[in-house]
């Protein structure tokens, strides 16, 4: 995933959760009407989202002048000068149990990624990994796609470990990592999963995205599913997994590792903005993840 892609679609969602947050302050109605729980989590999400502008800003700022691109150092820092006279958004605070990887999670329904989202949730693209695949593309008998249409079926009476195990392995090493500009010719770019199979690479969130549809076809229920794009603090990049809750557990399905790995495994993640079935969040940090690193090992 391109970072200086991922840090321009960033900013635009942070500036939507900057209108909520730097404009409603203890002293304005809306914050008022707010509960103490609703309180908490605005606080902390006002806390993460001044932390990581700061942070993108001057990530942004130096590569554009690295790149002799000014005009997007200016626009970035403009957006920020802005905030103080962008009127008051409510926010809605009905906030499920998506805080994944020790954050909070805002409902953001005016997120820019979600038309991307919405392009490969709202079409079944289970039939891929299946006996009746009839994508006219030719996709279906894609190396990828035969692999998936051989593994499924035999992981229909596994354990969820396995499956998810199994599934995360399995797309792993069937797909070659590249980057959107060398495997569709563009920027940014969320593939389908005929498209991967067609192409036989993507990038991080193309691995996510065909590991959402494999889970679906052995019938996890879209809730269980929240593709999450991040940001890895160690490594200082953008990134993107799939976080399967199961069992009153999260895994994580990444394609940097073919171990899956409970949350709790990665206090270097810090998620930006996910998605479940049909619904956006935008995630704040709530404080440092000090747990003790747990791998699983896959079979």
């Amino acid at each position: 995933m391109s970072k200086i892609t991922i840090a321009i679609k960033t900013a635009s969602c942070f500036i939507f959760l900057i209108i909520s947050t730097f404009n409603l302050s203890a002293k304005t109605p809306e914050f008022a009407d707010l509960n103490q729980v609703e309180r908490r989590s605005f606080e902390l999400l006002n806390r993460a989202a001044q932390n990581f502008m700061q942070d993108f800003i001057t990530t942004a700022a130096d590569r554009a002048k690295a790149n002799d691109n000014h005009k997007l150092a200016q626009r970035v820092r403009m957006l920020v000068d802005q905030r103080k006279s962008t009127p008051v958004v409510r926010q809605e605070f009905d906030i499920p149990a998506y805080d994944v990887l020790n954050s909070v999670a805002v409902l953001a329904p005016n997120l820019p990624s979600n038309k991307s989202w919405q392009a490969i949730s709202s079409s079944d693209f289970s039939a891929l990994y299946g006996d009746g695949c009839n994508f006219a593309s030719g996709a279906c008998n894609t190396p990828f796609a035969k692999k998936m249409q051989n593994l499924l079926p035999a992981l229909q009476r596994a354990s969820s470990f396995q499956q998810l195990s199994q599934i995360n392995r399995t797309v792993n090493k069937a797909i070659t990592y590249r980057d959107d500009i060398k495997a569709f010719g563009k920027s940014d770019y969320w593939a389908t999963p005929a498209e991967l199979a067609l192409r036989g690479a993507g990038d991080c969130e193309d691995f996510a995205i065909a590991k959402y549809w494999a889970l679906r076809a052995l019938g996890y229920d879209q809730s269980q599913l929240q593709l999450i794009v991040l940001k890895d603090t160690r490594r200082n990049l953008y990134h993107a997994v799939l976080a399967v809750h199961v069992g009153g557990n999260t895994f994580i399905l990444d394609n940097l590792s073919n171990n899956i790995a409970e949350q709790s495994a990665f206090p270097n993640y810090m998620p930006i903005f996910s998605f479940v079935a049909d619904v956006a969040y935008i995630h704040g940090r709530s404080k440092p993840n000090t747990a003790k690193v747990q791998l699983v090992a896959s079979n």
